[in-house]
């Protein structure tokens, strides 16, 4: 639970700081973590970076060299990334199945083999060990910078201006989507739909109770909104590769069914989104600063339950 600012941070800054040294710092550990297959590893360092690239959004206005530490974090994910696609295929496949159940899926059994053996491929192909390494020294460059990062605002003027951006962009993104609900469109939405989420974690502690509820649906919206992008690589997937991996398959009659899927992951999208994005990002932003201020005047835990009594 430590992916959240704490009573205890000296500031904004001093919790951005602690925040991102701790998800570099376990990104190291997974990486030296023995126990760990090469493909679990590039999954958990991956949403490490994931992880540190929100915390920036959040103090994107504040933050000195955004442009610069936010390109280092995503250049150095980007290296893992196909292997974790090739994986991700598979996991379609198999929500797919739930979907439709084991009947449906029938027809399709050998595509999943040929899935199975295109992400080994992939990943004896990649080199994943030496990426590692590459990534490895990356983070252990990382961690000696991140004392020196420096935010130009303080409190809760240090977060505003990226929480009411990224709600922002979340809430145009689920407008442009319902209207035109094309690939790219989505996944931008899905990716700013995550960045509110993130934002959402970081700042839980200013009152857990309310919190945890949007906190609730902005991983659910995410997760749908996944989900869908994961099909729709899927799919085009299938159609680039359909020599070696649809060649036996009605394919045509396969993407109906993953288009069919994704039709209702988007209309649930659509229903989460319109409730938990309903609030305009000026309006969240003064809400969450009032309970920022109570937080760190009389809002402690302590003091909390004592006046509940």
């Amino acid at each position: 639970m430590a992916y959240r600012f704490k009573p205890g941070d000296e500031g904004v800054q001093d919790g951005v700081r602690r925040i991102a040294r701790r998800e570099v710092t376990r990104a190291i550990e997974e990486i030296d973590d023995e126990d760990l297959d090469g493909s679990r590893t590039v999954h958990q360092v991956r949403k490490r970076m994931k992880k540190v690239r929100g915390l920036l959004r959040l103090v994107r206005p504040a933050l000195t060299g955004y442009g610069d530490k936010n390109a280092f974090f995503r250049d150095a994910a980007k290296d893992l990334s196909r292997a974790r696609d090739a994986a991700a295929l598979v996991e379609s496949f198999e929500d797919l199945k739930r979907r439709v159940g084991k009947g449906g899926m029938a027809p399709y059994r050998g595509l999943r083999q040929k899935l199975l053996g295109r992400a080994r491929r992939v990943r004896n192909d990649t080199d994943i060990a030496g990426k590692l390494e590459t990534f490895r020294d990356r983070m252990e460059e990382a961690s000696r910078r991140i004392d020196g990062w420096h935010l130009d605002e303080r409190g809760f003027d240090a977060i505003e201006g990226g929480l009411k951006r990224t709600l922002k962009a979340a809430r145009r993104g689920m407008k442009c989507s319902a209207s035109h609900p094309d690939d790219g469109q989505l996944h931008e939405w899905r990716k700013r739909v995550k960045d509110h989420w993130y934002h959402t974690r970081l700042l839980c502690g200013i009152w857990p109770e309310a919190m945890a509820a949007r906190e609730h649906d902005m991983k659910l919206l995410s997760d749908l909104l996944g989900d869908d992008h994961n099909l729709a690589v899927f799919r085009n997937t299938l159609r680039d590769e359909s020599d070696t991996l649809a060649r036996s398959i009605d394919l045509d009659r396969f993407c109906a069914l993953v288009e069919e899927h994704r039709l209702d992951l988007q209309a649930k999208a659509q229903a989460v989104g319109r409730r938990v994005l309903a609030e305009k990002p000026g309006a969240l932003a003064a809400r969450w600063r009032g309970y920022w201020d109570a937080w760190h005047t009389a809002g402690t835990p302590e003091i909390l339950a004592q006046a509940a009594e």
